[in-house]
């Protein structure tokens, strides 16, 4: 009983420790990303700034944030959320959530259980994997498109996307620009998007964190073959203190309903009371037969 008892408070102790070093990784990779994006964000008009207290606040629930995203919900995210929620709302625009980089559907979280007690049918995608071509993710939305679709018997889907989710749905509308399909969408609302890229990235050596660099090829070939021009409405929600897409104003998509927010960090966009509030009424609505 004694070499039980060590045994289960030396594995107590291990664990403990373990789980507060990842509790500190993640607080000094937070703590990183705004140093760095304090030496790349956008210029501010006067007045627009967050004071001492708005900025510990900024700290403090970007952190948060990023703790229960990446030690609970993305871990927990087959048990916690429903890939496909049945809404109580008949006849009504279905929404997929896509989430970004090196995230998963428990990354939305907070916006999946709005949606849901809204009643509205909610679904969700993984993108995978990791650290592919973005472009690699356009025929999982484009059959995800399609099943929930069938599924609900909807016309059109709403797309909901957080970061690099975003990018991956305007590849997904290019591809079916270039092969005449329908792509079935209502609406395409993306939440802090680098769409004109991330000065953060220049650190990245994945496949999909090299496009997302300012500039890159791929990028740069995405915005010249859709020239602002788009088959659904478009709306582009972005934060001023973004501490991931940096400069914040490389969310600016032309040709989209532009949206700016302050206050927010890039992990705490899709889980924001303030944010979740402006998509909601982006979202509900009827399902249109054309685009």
């Amino acid at each position: 009983m004694l070499a039980i008892g060590i045994v289960v408070i030396a594995g107590a102790v291990i664990w403990i420790a373990g789980a507060g070093a990842l509790l500190l990784l993640i607080a000094g990779l937070v703590g990183a990303t705004f140093v760095l994006s304090a030496a790349f964000g956008c210029e501010r008009q006067p007045g627009t700034q967050l004071d001492p207290a708005g900025r510990a606040m900024l700290w403090l629930g970007e952190l948060a944030a990023a703790w229960s995203v990446f030690l609970f919900w993305m871990p927990l995210e087959r048990w916690c959320m429903q890939r496909d929620f049945a809404g109580a709302r008949v006849g009504e625009t279905p929404v997929l959530l896509i989430h970004g980089y090196i995230n998963n559907a428990g990354s939305m979280w907070r916006l999946w259980q709005a949606l849901r007690n809204r009643g509205v049918d909610v679904h969700t995608l993984n993108l995978e994997p990791v650290y592919a071509d973005i472009e690699a993710y356009v025929p999982l939305i484009e059959s995800r498109v399609k099943a929930i679709c069938a599924l609900t018997g909807a016309d059109r889907v709403t797309l909901v996307c957080h970061s690099m989710g975003g990018l991956a749905a305007r590849a997904y509308l290019r591809h079916c620009q270039r092969t005449g399909l329908d792509a079935a969408l209502c609406k395409v609302v993306t939440l802090g998007t680098p769409h004109h890229g991330t000065a953060l990235a220049r650190f990245e050596w994945s496949a999909n964190g090299r496009q997302m660099v300012p500039g890159n090829p791929w990028l740069e070939r995405l915005g010249a073959d859709e020239r602002g021009a788009w088959p659904c409405p478009m709306v582009s929600i972005y934060s001023l203190d973004d501490n991931v897409v940096v400069p914040q104003r490389t969310a600016h998509l032309d040709g989209a309903r532009n949206v700016e927010v302050a206050g927010i960090g890039h992990i705490s966009l899709p889980l924001s009371r303030r944010v979740i509030e402006l998509v909601l009424p982006e979202v509900e609505g009827p399902s249109r037969t054309g685009p």
